[in-house]
C-alpha cells in the first residue's frame, strides 16, 4: 500500500501539471480568437459609411467578410465598429491575464481525482490478491 501511495502522489502531481496545461491552452485559444475579433472589428471600422453600407443586412448589422474584412461571415453593429475605432476591443484584448486562482482550484480537482483514483485501485489490487490467496488455499490437498 506504501507504494501505491507514492504512486498516487505522482499521478497527483501529472493532474496539476496537465490541469494547469489545459487551462493555459484555453486561455491562449480565447486570447487569440479575441485578437482576431478586435482586427476584424478594426478593419471594418476603417472602412467607408459608403463601403458599409452595402454590407447591412435586414436586421442591420454589417457583415465585414462582404466589405474584405474576413475569409468568413462576421456581422457587426455600427456600434461594435465605433467601439472598435475607438480602440476598446484593443484595450480588452491587451487586458486579458491569465487566471491562476481559476487554474488551480481547476488542477486541485483533477488532482483529488487522481490521487483517489490509483489508491482505490491499489487497495483493489491488494484486496483482489487476498482473496485469490485465500481462495488458492482452499484447493491444497489436507496432509
Amino acid at each position: 500500500m506504501r507504494g501505491t501511495f507514492r504512486l498516487s502522489i505522482a499521478a497527483a502531481g501529472l493532474a496539476v501539471a496537465y490541469a494547469v496545461y489545459e487551462r493555459s491552452d484555453a486561455f491562449e485559444v480565447a486570447q487569440n480568437d479575441s485578437l482576431r475579433m478586435a482586427m476584424t472589428l478594426e478593419c471594418g471600422a476603417r472602412r467607408s459609411e459608403e463601403d458599409l453600407r452595402t454590407a447591412v443586412n435586414e436586421f442591420g448589422l454589417i457583415d465585414l467578410a462582404k466589405v474584405g474584412c474576413g475569409s468568413k461571415p462576421f456581422r457587426a453593429s455600427f456600434e461594435e465598429l465605433r467601439k472598435a475605432r475607438d480602440g476598446d476591443f484593443r484595450r480588452e484584448w491587451q487586458a486579458m491575464k491569465f487566471d491562476l486562482t481559476d487554474a488551480g482550484s481547476h488542477a486541485l480537482g483533477y488532482a483529488s481525482v487522481a490521487l483517489i483514483a490509483v489508491n482505490l485501485l491499489g487497495l483493489l489490487l491488494v484486496v483482489g490478491r487476498s482473496v485469490l490467496g485465500w481462495v488458492a488455499a482452499g484447493y491444497k490437498p489436507t496432509p
